[in-house]
């Protein structure tokens, strides 16, 4: 009995091992299978690629180049300065006042202030037909071409009270055409009010003061206006004043704080920072500010400013044409940039 038992369970062991070796085969034979099909796969996609990058090398290559830089066209119109001593009207009523008066190719119009605007037109007739309008004098508007120069002041002396500036003006006789002419004033000794004194300030047209003028055929000396140092009421700086003025809060001429006046006993100049008023003519700010303007009419500085810009403006288009002449190609220029911004 006990042999027959061990003989079965040789047999059971037999069999069991062959089951596990088949099994065994069997997974082997599985696992060889998806290798060779992932290897397939894998072939089949790099012949893909392989085919893609061949295909894309047969095609012809595409320079890529950066855009040419497009130049802005240099304006070839007329501008002109126009100054009132009234506000301007806004842009749809000025447009509208311009068609009314039959003024055409104006093609820019650029407000500078409230009293001052530019206005470029296309040609000299529409310029012409600009400035001698006679609805615009009538209303106090001034033209002015660029690189010129409108008026020349002066002053001449010893002219009696009694003489209007109707009757001066009639009786002056000189090569230079006369404007106008304006009596001036000075404060009175009791600091209360002006009243007119014996000078008369004389504008002529153009950049040149004549020396001498005839009045009633009387030879009279002319000599240099000096303009006055304005200073603002608001903010109490040089330069301007208080209807030009464009800051909005107003400041206080004793401390300079941000608020019409106080009853401080110790001043600070808001221009120097010294100990004293804003309005006292000792200081170092409105001294300069007056020696800049003896300088101006000493020199006839309208006169040198002229022939700068004149000279400036020659300079400027010489170098403009020699560029669009000898440089075509512009491309340079993008890749020093280029080369400084890496």
């Amino acid at each position: 009995m006990e042999q027959e038992t061990i003989q079965d369970g040789e047999v059971d062991e037999n069999i069991r091992t062959k089951n596990i070796n088949e099994n065994l085969n069997l997974n082997d034979e599985l696992t060889l299978h998806n290798e060779e099909e992932m290897i397939v796969e894998n072939d089949n996609n790099i012949t893909y690629k392989r085919r893609r990058e061949e295909d894309e090398g047969q095609d012809e290559w595409t320079e890529v180049v950066r855009r040419k830089q497009r130049l802005r066209a240099l304006r070839e119109g007329i501008q002109l300065t126009v100054t009132s001593k009234t506000i301007f009207p806004k842009q749809f009523a000025l447009a509208k006042l311009f068609k009314a008066k039959n003024i055409s190719n104006i093609s820019k119009v650029k407000y500078i202030n409230p009293f001052k605007i530019t206005i470029e037109v296309n040609n000299e007739e529409s310029a012409d037909d600009l400035i001698n309008c006679d609805h615009f004098i009538e209303m106090g508007w001034r033209f002015q071409r660029p690189f010129e120069v409108g008026l020349s002041y002066g002053i001449i002396k010893d002219i009696e009270l009694d003489i209007t500036e109707e009757d001066l003006i009639k009786s002056i006789s000189c090569t230079t055409e006369v404007i106008n002419v304006k009596r001036l004033q000075r404060k009175n000794k009791d600091d209360i009010g002006w009243s007119d004194c014996e000078k008369v300030r004389v504008g002529f047209k153009g950049s040149s003061l004549p020396t001498y003028i005839y009045i009633f055929d009387m030879k009279v000396r002319v000599e240099p206006y000096v303009f006055p140092v304005t200073q603002c009421s608001n903010c109490w700086r040089y330069g301007h004043t208080r209807k030009m003025c464009p800051s909005v809060k107003s400041y206080c001429p004793k401390c300079g704080g941000k608020h019409d006046s106080c009853n401080i006993t110790v001043y600070k100049c808001i221009n120097c920072n010294e100990n004293h008023m804003v309005l006292d003519r000792t200081c170092p700010v409105y001294i300069k500010e007056r020696r800049i303007r003896d300088i101006m009419a000493e020199f006839n500085w309208e006169s040198i400013k002229l022939k700068i810009q004149n000279s400036v403006q020659i300079c400027v288009e010489w170098i403009i044409t020699w560029i669009f002449h000898n440089i075509p190609d512009w491309s340079f220029l993008l890749r020093i940039f280029d080369d400084k911004n890496k």
